[in-house]
């Protein structure tokens, strides 16, 4: 175990928990806060900098490399990198996070096909492109920033990446999730994320590729689960 060089890591997750604590206590006791004009800003930047600022500001504080973070040798001068990869390493990644996702999509096919008829549609399959992607950055990002302290302390991607996805599983637990919806659609979508997301850490660690195969499983999973079930009830 690498214990020094994760535990300032290891604080800079705990100040992100911590904030996210008194941000779902502020929520609980001001419900209408999030909904009105002003609030509703003031609410989209308190996420923007919870799930990208903070990873964003221990990156540029050198407490977190972006090896870590799944962004390879960027700002490296190579003219073989392209996004901190080189060009053979993008084809390996983008095929396991292509079969990945499309597993996922094939999961979310069968399950539409198996739901209720009376099963609630939370609206996931016709949100707009540009939430469906601000929630697949939001996400792995935050994500990748939850891992990278037990990449650093087991020393082992493997262990490493399930340690991040229990703390990730946890924080949902107990923080809630915005992100992913109130009915069992987009709980399974996330889960599915989550889960990809781990995998990808593991076999083909790029963030650019990470975010692109989540806003797939989220925007066409949730297409395939509410058609799947409209094809069903027009039988």
């Amino acid at each position: 175990m690498n214990l020094s060089s994760a535990a300032p890591l290891l604080l800079w997750i705990g100040g992100s928990l911590s904030a996210g604590l008194v941000a779902r206590a502020l929520a609980i006791r001001l419900p209408a806060l999030g909904h009105a004009g002003l609030g509703r800003w003031a609410a989209e930047l308190a996420l923007l900098l919870y799930y990208v600022g903070w990873p964003s500001l221990a990156l540029f504080n050198g407490v977190l490399s972006a090896d870590l973070m799944g962004l390879g040798r960027i700002g490296v001068m190579d003219t073989g990198l392209v996004l901190g990869f080189a060009l053979r390493d993008w084809l390996w990644q983008a095929t396991t996070a292509g079969l990945a996702a499309g597993f996922v999509l094939a999961v979310a096919w069968l399950a539409g096909r198996s739901a209720t008829e009376h099963a609630p549609d939370d609206g996931q399959a016709t949100a707009p492109s540009g939430l469906v992607w601000r929630n697949a950055v939001y996400a792995e990002v935050h994500w990748a920033f939850y891992r990278a302290p037990f990449l650093l302390l087991l020393g082992d991607v493997y262990w490493g990446a399930l340690a991040g996805l229990a703390l990730i599983l946890a924080e949902w637990r107990w923080l809630g999730w915005p992100l992913s919806g109130r009915h069992p659609a987009g709980q399974f979508l996330h889960l599915a994320c989550a889960l990809v997301s781990t995998l990808l850490c593991i076999s083909a660690p790029n963030l650019w590729l990470a975010i692109v195969a989540q806003f797939v499983i989220r925007r066409y999973g949730a297409q395939l689960v509410v058609g799947s079930r409209v094809v069903l009830r027009s039988r």
